[in-house]
């Protein structure tokens, strides 16, 4: 992964390194059938880390990147 330092006189692109992490996730959905082969959905769950990701930077270890957040899901299905 890249990034940009936009501060004034930094601009260059520096590389930033996210190890593999490890969620759990835990939500409900619900399908209402509009046709024989369509459906629209909606959802909501959680998700959390059981293993952080490391964040490394110019060769030094940073903080641990953690994906936990609560989702809204919202979708058409369509069967074929």
């Amino acid at each position: 992964m890249s990034v940009f330092n936009n501060e004034e006189g930094a601009n260059r692109r520096e590389s930033v390194s996210i190890d593999n992490a490890v969620v759990w996730n835990v939500g409900a959905e619900y399908n209402y059938m509009l046709t024989e082969n369509m459906f629209v959905l909606a959802g909501l769950g959680y998700q959390n880390d059981v293993m952080a990701a490391k964040t490394k930077h110019a060769g030094l270890s940073m903080h641990k990147t953690s994906f936990e957040n609560i989702y809204l899901r919202l979708g058409v299905q369509f069967l074929f």
